[in-house]
């Protein structure tokens, strides 16, 4: 899933159904900060919000399961994009504390069986 950074909405001046889809890919990744906040901090009665957004819920088998899941973070060295640069890093470190349990790969669930379909 590329995820191609936030949508700074102020600084593209974006209006209409652009902006409609600037917002919710902001939200979704809002909740996957939240995702990722939520499996680091991983407690027994927390609950992981993974369905909140179309894309956490694509990604919950990826994410605090036995996959192994490769996370790139893009930055640019212009001075220009710094504060996007320190999210993205902040992000990936967030992400590289996340501890994936093992599970049998060869069990296919009946939700992947579905997305399959």
């Amino acid at each position: 899933v590329d995820l191609a950074g936030s949508e700074n909405v102020k600084g593209s001046k974006v209006q209409g159904l652009n902006l409609k889809e600037a917002q919710r890919i902001n939200l979704s990744l809002y909740t996957l900060t939240n995702v990722v906040q939520s499996l680091t901090k991983r407690q027994s009665n927390r609950n992981i919000p993974y369905k909140e957004t179309k894309l956490t819920y694509m990604l919950m088998d990826c994410l605090g399961s036995g996959y192994v899941t490769t996370i790139i973070g893009t930055v640019s060295p212009s001075q220009e994009h710094d504060k996007e640069s320190e999210r993205t890093l902040k992000f990936a470190m967030s992400c590289s504390r996340i501890e994936n349990t093992v599970r049998s790969i060869n069990k296919v669930s009946e939700r992947e069986k579905k997305l399959k379909r």
